[in-house]
């Protein structure tokens, strides 16, 4: 894949299988995150939210390990029922913590395709194979997907150069408390930042001497932009 390849791509499978070794398993855990909250009304079982709440905070240090145990067992039941199967097994492909999280977050943007799917009525989507799109509805989703995906990575080809250390410090630490504040007072269940507050981080940047056009033009974007975001990660030196 090259970098126009990647700017222009609308297939997150593809983009996933490109960025396998590449990126950390905190971001990919936070793409399946990003994908299970696209649907949040479709996830009617409470344990199933419950599930993707324990994950979001376990990447970020939030959880230990014994919550996530819990939260899997919780989701080994109801998976004999088909709606709540598919449900689970949503939730259930963030919790691969170890090793393979390229795979459960490959397999959670099948799944929520498919779930998007069961919300306008097509309910044989239960059974199919992972691998083949099926459905306007099930491509457009997977192709806003593929947005989420670049909001989280930005260019592999090009990433962001370190945040100049002056920049951390100007005006009483102005900076990182404005991304921190962007990175937790988010709208939920949707799991979206503020567009405002990255805004508003973007000028505080410009006003402090920054002048990487590419990362105060991410910050600007009027795209989707949910936690893991590569340009508020960089600014507090998540990874």
């Amino acid at each position: 894949m090259t970098e126009a390849e990647w700017l222009a791509c609308a297939d997150p499978h593809k983009m996933l299988e490109f960025l396998r070794d590449k990126v950390s398993d905190r971001k990919l855990h936070l793409f399946a995150v990003a994908c299970c909250r696209r649907i949040w009304g479709i996830l009617e079982d409470e344990e199933a939210r419950k599930a993707v709440d324990v994950m979001e905070r376990y990447v970020d240090g939030l959880a230990c390990h014994e919550d996530v145990t819990a939260a899997r067992h919780l989701l080994q039941r109801g998976r004999k029922e088909p709606r709540v199967a598919v449900e689970f097994a949503l939730a259930g492909a963030a919790f691969l913590v170890t090793g393979t999280a390229h795979f459960s977050a490959r397999k959670c943007v099948a799944m929520t395709a498919r779930a998007f799917g069961l919300a306008n009525g097509d309910s044989h989507l239960i059974a199919i194979d992972f691998d083949v799109p099926v459905g306007e509805a099930e491509l457009a989703h997977e192709k806003e997907q593929s947005f989420v995906l670049r909001d989280i990575f930005g260019s592999p080809f090009r990433p962001l150069p370190p945040i100049e250390p002056s920049l951390l410090t100007w005006n009483g630490a102005a900076i990182p408390k404005a991304a921190q504040a962007a990175y937790e007072e988010r709208s939920l269940p949707d799991g979206l930042l503020d567009t405002t507050r990255l805004t508003a981080l973007a000028d505080l940047l410009s006003k402090a001497g920054c002048n990487d056009e590419v990362l105060l033009r991410h910050l600007r974007s009027a795209e989707v932009h949910v936690r893991g975001c590569s340009a508020v990660d960089l600014v507090l030196g998540k990874n």
